[in-house]
Parts: C-alpha cells; structure tokens; sequence
C-alpha cells in the first residue's frame, strides 16, 4: 500500500511514539515548533526522521518546510507551509508529540539526515521504491526523439530573399 505523508503522519500519531529531538543549528523555529530533526526509531514503519527548517525561495523570501524521510521504504516527502492545511497538521504534530532530547550534535544529525535514505529495505510495509529512470535512461529517451526522421527536409522550403520596403 502506498502512504501519503499525512497518512504517516495519522499513523505515528496513532501509536503514539516517542520522537528524538536534535535543535537545528540557527535554534529558531515556526509556530511554536522548533527547526531540527525529529527521530522516531521504534515505528510500524520502521526508523522515521522528520526535519522541520526553513528555505528560501530564488527571492529571497523565507519560508518553513517539514520533510520525511522513512528508512525502510526509500519514502521522502515534504510539505510547505504555503500549503496551509497540511503543515498545519504536521506542526500540530510535532507540537504535541512526546519529546526526549537526543544526545548527539546537531552536525551529527544533519549527517544522518543526509545518509537516512542509503540502504532502503526492500521488504517494506510502504509501497514506495526508488525510481528506476536515470540519467542515462532519460538521455537516451530524449535523443530518440531528437535523431526521429522529421516529415520534412529544409530542402523542401523554397528560399525567398525578403528585400523591405524602406521608402514608407
């Protein structure tokens, strides 16, 4: 079965889990949640992160997202807070969850976060699996498209020389 990132969310919340939190580095945060990440390792669907940080866009504007990451899928999503109802729904989450505070860096966590999605398992619960187009697949995609025979040769246009009428 394959998951939203607010049905996930309803899970968690359902199993009422216990999240890690590492403060974000700048230690500010939205709507009475704090920027960092929040790990959760004893989960239906196995190690789940969540960062909450903000972005910016080309700009300049700030703006706070709240990502997912789950270990043993290969599932990442993330939510803006442009799309009001669900990061609503995400920070009330974060908000309310039972926290502890984690004993690691926030350097470390960061470095987590980067290498969560390494090792997917392919035996999970989420039906979610890496994308199997890459670079190379997609080059060769677009240059049979380009290298088609086209239904016309330029030879087929007459050549016309255009002198402009400059007296007007």
């Amino acid at each position: 079965m394959s998951y939203t990132f607010l049905q996930i969310v309803e899970k968690i919340n359902a199993e009422k889990s216990v999240l890690v939190f590492t403060p974000d580095e700048s230690g500010s945060g939205d709507r009475h949640v704090r920027y960092g990440f929040y790990e959760i390792k004893n989960c239906s669907f196995g190690p789940v992160m969540f960062r909450f940080f903000d972005e910016h866009w080309c700009d300049g504007t700030i703006y706070s997202r709240v990502a997912v990451r789950i270990k043993n899928s290969n599932f990442e999503d993330s939510v803006v807070e442009i799309q009001r109802d669900n990061f609503n729904v995400i920070c009330y989450f974060l908000q309310k969850a039972q926290k502890e505070k984690a004993r690691i860096s926030a350097r470390d966590a960061i470095n987590r976060w980067n290498n969560f999605l390494k090792t997917p398992n392919p035996e999970s619960r989420l039906n979610v699996r890496p994308s199997t187009i890459n670079a190379l697949k997609s080059f060769e995609a677009i240059m049979t498209v380009v290298n088609r025979h086209r239904p016309y040769e330029p030879s087929d246009f007459v050549a016309e020389s255009f002198i402009p009428d400059l007296e007007r």
